[in-house]
């Protein structure tokens, strides 16, 4: 008797190789662009399906540029100057006090913050960045320079769009040590804040966001 046909083998539900691909093994693809999204858009739902899907996404992200928009103008809308205040004392020895408040989100640990402040040690000036501002991981160390524990626990009661004056003791400051503090990693010192100093900050909380993975 005739030996029976085998029976033909299932087709693989994915390709070779490409299961590991998408489960973040083998080879690495390259982002596609622009182009090449309405180009494989077009070929499998036409021209005007595959432009209809284009403008979908091109919506999404201009819609989260307009939700920042209104969180902004939330921010700015819901912000209060303040006339005259007085320094509150925190716990910590940390006094502060609020020139304008915030409208906006408190900054979380890990969070991107951007910055523009005045500082002083003592009375005299070592830093003003309030043009451009600097931005940092909030909670991160060590502290970018020029920064210390009571800077960070004046920010951490602030919300964005706020401006404050802080007063930081030694012990939240820099210590009882000299402290150089430096424009960039390895350039020449710019300012010695002498020990048991008093810093003052001038500090406005710009923004806060998620930082970029």
């Amino acid at each position: 008797e005739p030996e029976p046909a085998p029976e033909p083998k299932p087709e693989p539900r994915y390709p070779e190789g490409a299961f590991a691909r998408n489960m973040g093994g083998g080879t690495k693809r390259k982002a596609d662009t622009t182009d090449a999204i309405a180009t494989g858009l077009t070929r499998r739902f036409g021209l005007a399906g595959g432009l209809a899907w284009f403008g979908f996404l091109a919506l999404g992200v201009i819609g989260e540029q307009v939700k920042t928009r209104l969180e902004k103008y939330r921010e700015e809308s819901t912000s209060v100057e303040v006339a005259e205040s007085k320094f509150v004392t925190a716990p910590s020895g940390l006094k502060y006090k609020d020139k304008k408040i915030g409208g906006g989100t408190f900054p979380q640990k890990g969070d991107l913050v951007l910055v523009r402040y005045k500082a002083y040690a003592n009375g005299v000036q070592f830093e003003d960045n309030t043009r451009f501002g600097s931005a940092f991981i909030f909670g991160g160390r060590p502290f970018p320079s020029g920064l210390c524990p009571g800077f960070e626990e004046g920010l951490s009661m602030m919300r964005t769009g706020g401006i404050r004056v802080l007063e930081v003791p030694p012990a939240l400051g820099f210590g009882d040590a000299e402290f150089t503090v430096q424009k960039a990693k390895g350039a020449e010192p710019t300012f010695e804040i002498p020990a048991n100093s008093t810093i003052r900050y001038e500090v406005e909380l710009a923004r806060v966001s998620v930082p970029p993975s």
